[in-house]
This record gives structure tokens, sequence and C-alpha cells, in this order.
């Protein structure tokens, strides 16, 4: 299992039954990855660094009590199992197209006992809700992204200063930056992951908040 070693892992305030559901999600993504191709095999010894802590980067704010997050594209869970671990006051549906990931994140939910996570099979641009927040890990080009969630994003209170503000979170690597020319009347704040989390598998990757309203680009 992975050592907290890393100063912004620490102040994630898990509790022990977090990091135990969290290690249960590791070993669960192990025994479907054989079977079903969810991650790469070269990841497999580090699940927990690019997958795991990855999806975790966005836990280092908040969501609020209430909040409606839609997990576009979650292939094995990422980030949106992490993620209900980590806000178990927070509803999550997560979506993905592909029917065989889908009965795997549901088994793996059930087996977690995540009674705040829906899981869907289908597209995300035939969702009809509206939720307060969207989160990625790069599935389609940034435009794409904001295409298929923008209409269904609610405005959401003004957030406490350690909380996101309503929009799409998305975890992608430098290409961000020739993507965003693709964009109209959205907001983008960027951070490079590097800049709390300095390894080396960080090295041009960043978290990115989109939010609806008027262009312009600003990194944290």
């Amino acid at each position: 299992m992975f050592h907290v070693e890393h100063s912004w892992v620490a102040h994630l305030s898990l509790s022990q039954e977090q990091w135990e559901l969290l290690r249960r999600y590791e070993e669960l993504l192990r025994f479907w990855n054989r079977r079903l191709n969810l991650l790469s095999r070269r990841d497999e010894d580090r699940i927990w660094e690019r997958h795991l802590l990855h999806s975790l980067v966005i836990a280092r704010r908040k969501f609020g009590v209430g909040d409606w997050v839609l997990d576009v594209g979650t292939g094995g869970g990422l980030p949106g199992i992490p993620l209900a671990i980590a806000f178990p006051e927070v509803r999550f549906v997560l979506v993905d197209a592909v029917a065989k990931k889908v009965a795997a994140v549901r088994a793996m939910v059930y087996r977690l006992g995540l009674e705040n996570v829906e899981v869907r099979h289908g597209r995300v641009e035939r969702l009809r809700e509206r939720f307060t927040h969207a989160v990625s890990r790069a599935v389609a080009p940034l435009g794409q992204l904001w295409r298929w969630v923008g209409p269904l994003l609610r405005d959401a209170p003004a957030p406490c200063p350690d909380r996101w503000e309503g929009g799409l979170i998305v975890l992608k690597g430098d290409d961000w930056v020739r993507e965003v020319g693709g964009l109209s009347g959205v907001r983008v704040r960027a951070e490079s992951i590097m800049e709390f989390w300095p390894v080396a598998e960080m090295e041009g990757k960043f978290l990115l908040h989109l939010s609806p309203r008027p262009a312009c680009v600003s990194g944290e």
C-alpha cells in the first residue's frame, strides 16, 4: 500500500476507513484490469501514484454538501471513485459509453459499498440533468469536453476559498495550452501539479478549472 509521504496528501484529512476503501479499490482495479484492460499494463505497479493519487489531486479543494458531480468518461472509475471516497456527503454520477467498463465499475462500487455513487452506461451528451460540477481525466480535447458538459452545469453558490467553484475540473497534460484556443466565453484556470507534488511523473500535468465566464486564461 502507498505510504503517505507528500504533504499535500496528508492535508486531505482522510480517515483510516477512507484510506482502507482506497486500498480495496486499488485491489479491485487491479483485478478488473487483468480482465478488461481498464488501465495500461505498465501502470499496474504504480496505481497509487499514477491513478488514485492523481485523481485525488482534485480533492485539494472541497466540494460542498449536496453538490452533484458528473464524472465524464469514467473508464475504470477514475477520478470518480477516489473522489466519492474522499467526499461521502457528495453525490457522484459516473458515465461511460463502454458497456464492459460500466459493468466493472458497478461491481467495484457495489463491493466498496459507495452509496453516494451512481454508474450509468451511455453518452454524456444525452444526459438531461444539471450538475454543480463535472470532472474528467482528459478523455477528449477541452473544446469537446466543454461542449458536452457546459449545457449540463447549473449555477452553484459562490464557493468558500477552499472549495471548488461550479464548472468543469480536468486533469490534463500540457496539450491543454493548444486546446484552449477552441474555447469561447469560458474562463480557464490552470495549476501545474508539479507546484505541489514535485515528482517526475507529474511533469507537464495540470489541474484545470473551466467555468462559463468571459474568456481568459490564468495560472494559479
